[in-house]
């Protein structure tokens, strides 16, 4: 007869005296019935209250399928261990591909990293484009899959040629039959009805836009290069663009615009960006990713913005915002450790992380030349990353949803305490689950 234990990484917790079991592995999340709810308060210890689900067959049956209960013998660590490696190296017909139609931008953020960089001018040669395309190619069989993403700079002052890359894109998505996944991170400046209609006919269905506070907060660091600020033109665009196009809003949060946070939600309520269906919000902090560090204070590390996230999740829930608080598993942890990566400047430059664009000391090479093939320092920072060298890591319970942080960091901060340590929703996970209870109660309270 096959034995079980409880997974080292359940949750069981309390929400007005009702009790709830949660899974960080499979994201399993259930309410105990009233026999569980017994038991667990009678029990003392863990091996009674086991004993007590494993006598209740259709309590149990539902705990294995959420993972919360496995086979005695299972090494989790190692299963989870096979999950990073075997969804980093297994898919051999993928391609994550992020291009910078352009380096230049038209606007012109205080902590944005590439600022140190100089926004450099001009757009993607024709020349470099081919080696773009030809990379794809050699990438991808048929059936592959490309997840492209556009970026910059502003990718929408490199509009033609985005247009380019979507003819000859689409020759070969016919040729190969290739699925393809195409976003794009812009600040939304340009991006007027007739841009968003053409980007959903590039095959671009979904864009990231980000406001930095409330409309004065905003204007004062979201300037364009004359000096005029953004947000007016930014909400005009969210509201005429086409509703098709799903436009994640990203607000970005620092310790100086944090007390403003409500005068934006309130704003975007009377503007009447809050009933928009194609668009979702959600905050995110800011990282110092500037060579010398900030000249001001105004960044939170990871701890101090879990807590002022839940706030502002609070805050936005309150009133009436829609926003996506499931505390989702994150094994694979990022694109950038990934050997069918790339991040493609407009000069050519090969990099794996958005965050090093502009920096040549940390690119892997630049598609102009043969060498960039080569495995190289560089490179090899990247795909020889170990995300968990950290005992802090290896035993804690929430390490499916982090699985050792931002590899941007780790690699290049060597400080084992430097403040971005922990990704902020595995620090705040309970909490939102919470949340995600209280507001399913609150639904099944009027009969929904």
């Amino acid at each position: 007869m096959k034995e079980y234990k409880f997974s080292y990484y359940n949750e069981i917790f309390t929400v007005d005296k009702k009790v709830y079991i949660y899974n960080y592995i499979t994201g399993g999340l259930g309410e105990l019935d009233e026999q569980a709810v017994k038991l667990y308060k009678k029990c003392n210890d863990k091996g009674m209250f086991l004993k007590g689900i494993l006598d209740t067959p259709s309590l149990k049956e539902e705990l294995i399928k959420g993972g919360m209960l496995i086979d005695k013998e299972m090494d989790e660590f190692e299963y989870l261990k096979y999950l990073h490696y075997s969804g980093r190296y297994a898919d051999s017909n993928c391609f994550t591909l992020t291009l910078l139609p352009t380096n230049a931008c038209n606007c012109r953020c205080p902590y944005c990293f590439e600022r140190e960089y100089n926004y450099k001018k001009g757009m993607m040669s024709e020349e470099i484009q081919k080696k773009v395309i030809n990379l794809i190619d050699e990438n991808l069989k048929e059936n592959g899959k490309l997840d492209l993403t556009w970026f910059g700079g502003e990718p929408l002052l490199g509009f033609d040629v985005i247009e380019n890359f979507y003819k000859e894109i689409e020759n070969l998505k016919k040729e190969k039959n290739l699925y393809i996944h195409s976003g794009m991170v812009t600040n939304g400046v340009l991006l007027t009805n007739r841009i968003s209609r053409k980007l959903l006919e590039f095959g671009i269905e979904k864009i990231q836009i980000t406001l930095d506070g409330s409309k004065r907060i905003h204007n004062s660091k979201r300037k364009l290069h004359t000096g005029e600020g953004t947000f007016g033109v930014i909400i005009n665009n969210l509201k005429e663009a086409d509703k098709n196009l799903k436009i994640m809003l990203r607000v970005n949060v620092d310790k100086k615009n944090t007390d403003y946070m409500e005068e934006l939600l309130d704003e975007l309520i009377s503007y009447g960006v809050h009933d928009m269906e194609n668009i979702s919000l959600y905050f995110g902090m800011i990282r110092d990713y500037s060579l010398n560090g900030y000249k001001e204070n105004i960044f939170y590390s990871s701890e101090e913005y879990a807590a002022i996230e839940i706030m502002l999740n609070k805050m936005a829930q309150n009133k009436g915002f829609n926003l996506e608080l499931f505390p989702h598993e994150n094994i694979v942890n990022c694109g950038s450790i990934f050997p069918n990566t790339l991040v493609v400047e407009a000069d050519g430059t090969l990099q794996k992380c958005w965050n090093t664009v502009g920096d040549k000391s940390k690119s892997i090479g630049n598609i102009l030349e043969a060498e960039s093939e080569i495995i190289n320092t560089n490179l090899m920072k990247w795909l020889g990353w170990n995300p968990l060298k950290k005992e802090k890591c290896i035993s804690c319970k929430k390490l499916p949803l982090c699985f050792g942080g931002c590899p941007y960091f780790g690699i290049y901060k060597s400080d084992p305490n430097y403040m971005y340590e922990c990704n902020p929703v595995a620090l705040n996970s309970l909490e939102r689950i919470r949340m995600i209870v209280d507001t399913a109660q609150d639904k099944e309270e009027v009969g929904i």
